[in-house]
């Protein structure tokens, strides 16, 4: 049979309408496709299912008829039960006999990371051996309970710790194999006489957490990933505890205390802590994938520089406590938290790092807390720079600060702080360039170049006074160049120099947004970047995005398939 023009174009109508669809229906599996994780392999019917129990007072073991007398020799047992909750699934409080939770298998009721597994408060004298715990916000939560041990649990998709530790003493956790954690894999907070041994922890978020702690000893604690946390603001948080044998991947965990005048190649190491040392310089190493790289407290007149991370969950590097410590050099692609942290800090500075480079999200290039004489200069940040409170004297000095798309952080973010100097800082695509905010004073703000940012370039919160901004440029912040809610704050040197506007028609002075109806009395139009009020022009011209795109594919496949319909009947006429 012969096929005539008409035919024919039809024919390429069609495979060209089948090809469209086809392509299509490939994006829309591609874009719904999401990565999916293998459950845990745990044998539910091994399991007695039980309601939630609870236990207030030590007669409650009788009362409710657990088998055993409370004695070390025969502790009251409870044992082989399936019990799943969105509150707790045994919580025990103001008790002392000895008792034994084991072989049991906790999880939650109706939604994921909700309840705790086994939860004691007040509570002494237990063991909670070889249970699993899946999905819970909690594993085990401990709270003013001593003496309890923690061992050979297998807990899995914590919402917030597996194991939870806060002001208890003379406890031991060893042997758990914790993983898949949502937040913290143990955290320990003001524990005393702690013993963690032989855990291992896989793909947890920050590995183990060690805050304001004493006496503790982690032993031959091996990590997947990250590692370790160590945080305190005292000499016997940093020096009392004993760390040996803990590892990343195959790299010891090292703890150097008391050295001086020493060039230290941390290459070798998977993470490096260095307390109570001077003069001492850490340099040139590779910190993927760890909570914190290298973090130094107590130290004095120390140098950190030329560390790299590609990614880390705290920071690339923490100060504690420190004194004249120099960080320089330094590059971190991508971090949960920060890439730098400064806490409790004198004279301490970040100078020629960068943070961001990966198109994920960094989101602050440095927090700092509760510092004094901080600088902050020649940095390059993204997708935010510098947050912090309760700082004074800082000065942030010659950074680049460049925000990303749909990341909403401002350039730098403070409460309660004081005497600051900002000065020839590049602000650009953020949400908000400058945000100070609850109780802050003094600030000084020379020569930056605040732009393009999605809210404001400059805001000032109420309770914010005393500010001096002046020689300043801004242009292109969406909902305007500054808003002033504060008191007593100066938009000029009070001189004869204002700030450049984009917004500025050229006539009298310039109005600051904002309930402080501040002015600047010496204000300049910008040259280069004139804002006008936005009018919209209509063509004929239709700009089409990706989803009009598919859509349009879509409209073309179902035409094409009309087509086919109608060859076919036409095809049958002949």
């Amino acid at each position: 049979m012969k096929i005539n023009k008409m035919q024919f174009g039809l024919l390429v109508v069609i495979m060209f309408s089948i090809v469209t669809f086809c392509d299509v229906t490939i994006i829309a599996d591609l874009s719904s496709t999401t990565e999916v994780r293998p459950s845990s392999m745990h044998i539910e019917s091994q399991y007695s299912s039980h309601d939630s129990i609870v236990i207030i007072s030590n007669q409650d073991f009788v009362d409710q008829g657990w088998d055993g007398n409370g004695s070390k020799n025969n502790p009251y047992m409870i044992q082989d039960l399936n019990i799943t909750s969105d509150d707790r699934c045994i919580s025990i409080s103001s008790t002392d006999v000895y008792f034994k939770i084991i072989d049991c298998f906790f999880s939650y009721e109706t939604e994921q990371n909700q309840g705790i597994g086994v939860s004691l408060e007040a509570s002494h004298n237990g063991i909670i051996e070889n249970c699993d715990f899946v999905g819970l916000f909690y594993g085990v939560y401990l709270r003013h309970s001593d003496n309890n041990i923690i061992a050979f649990n297998e807990i899995d998709a914590a919402g917030y710790a597996s194991i939870n530790l806060y002001e208890s003493e003379g406890c031991e956790v060893f042997n758990n194999s914790i993983g898949e954690i949502g937040n913290m894999g143990i955290n320990a907070d003001t524990v005393v006489d702690v013993l963690f041994a032989n855990n291992s922890f896989h793909n947890e978020f920050y590995g183990l957490h060690l805050v304001d702690s004493i006496n503790c000893t982690l032993l031959n604690n091996k990590f997947e990933k990250v590692g370790l946390w160590i945080r305190g603001t005292e000499r016997e948080h940093f020096l009392s505890n004993t760390l040996e044998s803990n590892t990343v991947g195959t790299k010891p965990i090292s703890v150097l205390t008391n050295r001086s005048s020493e060039i230290l190649d941390a290459s070798s190491f998977g993470q490096l802590f260095l307390f109570n040392s001077n003069n001492c310089i850490v340099e040139n190493a590779i910190f993927d994938y760890r909570n914190v790289g290298v973090s130094l407290a107590l130290c004095n007149n120390c140098i950190v520089r030329d560390l790299n991370s590609v990614y880390n969950a705290i920071c690339l590097v923490e100060l504690q406590v420190c004194f004249n410590v120099k960080v320089t050099g330094c590059s971190i692609s991508e971090s949960h938290n920060a890439g730098f942290r400064f806490l409790n800090t004198l004279d301490c500075s970040l100078t020629e790092c960068n943070t961001g480079s990966s198109p994920s999200n960094t989101v602050f290039g440095i927090e700092i807390y509760n510092t004094k004489n901080t600088t902050i200069a020649q940095n390059a940040f993204q997708a935010a720079g510098v947050s912090g409170s309760d700082n004074t004297d800082c000065s942030i000095i010659d950074n680049d600060i460049e925000g990303r798309i749909n990341v909403g952080n401002s350039g730098m973010h403070f409460s309660n702080s004081h005497n600051f100097t900002l000065k020839d800082n590049d602000l650009h695509e953020l949400d908000t360039g400058i945000v100070f905010g609850w109780g802050s004073t003094n600030g000084t703000f020379i020569n930056n170049s605040i732009h393009d940012n999605r809210r404001y370039g400059i805001e000032l919160g109420e309770t914010c006074e005393g500010f001096r901004i002046y020689d300043n440029s801004f242009w292109y912040n969406d909902l305007g160049n500054a808003i002033d809610d504060g008191n007593s704050n100066y938009w000029d040197d009070g001189i004869n120099i204002g700030n450049q506007w984009d917004d500025y028609n050229g006539t009298g002075v310039y109005n600051i947004s904002g309930l402080a109806g501040s002015v600047d009395h010496f204000p300049k139009a910008d040259p280069y970047h004139t804002r006008t009020i936005s009018t919209t022009t209509t063509t004929n011209q239709t700009t089409v995005g990706t989803g009009d795109v598919s859509v349009m594919l879509v409209i073309l496949g179902i035409s094409g398939v009309g087509v086919v319909v109608i060859f076919i009947i036409l095809s049958k006429k002949r």
